[in-house]
């Protein structure tokens, strides 16, 4: 199966998040779950902070679940846009593929040699699931996502 390279070098980065057995983070979440947002709110694109990447910053995405990857003692999910794409990482429950999600996050850099080429990539380490919106489902049960 032929994949992109944005699609490998992301998996790449979530296998060595893995493999590496990341400390785990401890976050607050003020009343627990997940909080009701208002769309007034800044949000950024993902072409927003990965052309001009400020790592160790807050951001506040939302986008479309696309892909999820099970790591060791969390989730990995790749959040869409129209602008592009970032994988996420949480301990939380991650949303279903064709979910939209918007959350807050620490923009991290992960590096990665592979055959002594830089191949590391952007993530996200989520803080907080501000809202899900689930996908919508056909009459048959399937996930409709705005391609479909």
């Amino acid at each position: 199966m032929w994949l992109p390279k944005a699609h490998i070098q992301g998996f790449a980065t979530l296998l060595a998040l893995s493999l590496a057995g990341c400390a785990p983070s401890v976050w607050s979440k003020p009343g627990g779950g997940i909080q009701p947002i208002d769309f007034a709110t800044d949000t950024s694109t993902i072409a927003t902070f990965t052309q001009a990447p400020k790592v160790n910053a807050i951001v506040q995405i939302k986008g479309r679940v696309s892909h999820r990857a099970p790591l060791l003692g969390k989730v990995g999910y790749e959040l869409q846009d129209p602008t592009g794409s970032i994988w996420v990482i949480t301990t939380d429950p991650s949303p279903n593929i064709g979910d939209e999600v918007v959350l807050k996050g620490k923009l991290l850099y992960r590096s990665i040699l592979l055959n002594g080429k830089e191949q590391g990539s952007l993530y996200i380490e989520q803080q907080q699931e501000l809202q899900r919106t689930p996908a919508l489902k056909s009459e048959y049960g399937e996930r409709l996502t705005a391609e479909s």
